[in-house]
């Protein structure tokens, strides 16, 4: 499936605004995590994508190589993506946290609110026409951030959420963490079906 991005008009621009942010998160001291990362992971994909996924944080591996969804979640999330008729190329993938939390534990509170500045900063350059948020932690965040009431992944996940940013208007769609499928087989036919259903509302 081809998935239409935006103009390269503004490409430069946001590379540069990209780039400085990024600057900005390598010297960010403002949570513990900037001790015990080996490096930060901004966000990886296509600047230019109408397609935003926002995850939970950095993996072990990720955390490693600065490449987003590279260990066994990235596995899930690959195929998953193949079912839906989407590409890599297709999408740009950020975290709520920049930096890995040690044992791959929940971030805290604390983490979430001296980090999501940055993710909204990002939000703000790329102005993607979806946005994807996965797991409970990424998308509680994003509602109560549009102010939309969060009741559980468990409940809102596959349903379709149309805000308006200040750029236009946005379709939000929360889904269960593909990791949830390494630990919860049977999660894995729910995200099939979920993404099944992205595909066919990108088609349209």
């Amino acid at each position: 499936m081809n998935i239409p991005c935006k103009s390269s008009s503004s490409f430069i621009s946001k590379q540069q605004e990209l780039e400085q942010l990024s600057q900005e998160i390598v010297l960010c001291r403002k949570c513990s995590l900037a001790i015990s990362r080996n490096r930060p992971l901004v966000g990886d994909g296509n600047i230019g994508a109408n397609i935003v996924m926002i995850g939970e944080a950095p993996g072990y591996y990720e955390d490693l190589k600065g490449k987003a969804f590279i260990g066994n979640a990235g596995k899930v999330l690959d195929g998953l993506l193949q079912v839906a008729g989407i590409s890599r190329q297709d999408l740009y993938i950020t975290n709520v946290l920049k930096c890995h939390p040690p044992h791959n534990r929940a971030p805290s509170l604390q983490e979430i609110q001296s980090c999501s500045c940055y993710l909204y900063r990002q939000l703000k350059i790329l102005q993607p026409k979806v946005i994807i948020t996965l797991g409970k932690h990424a998308s509680k965040e994003l509602f109560s951030r549009i102010f939309l009431p969060f009741s559980s992944i468990t409940e809102m996940h596959g349903k379709v959420f149309e805000i308006k940013a200040s750029y236009g208007p946005v379709k939000v769609i929360p889904l269960y963490h593909p990791s949830a499928a390494c630990h919860n087989p049977s999660l894995l036919e729910v995200l099939t079906k979920d993404f099944e259903t992205i595909a066919g509302y990108l088609k349209k």
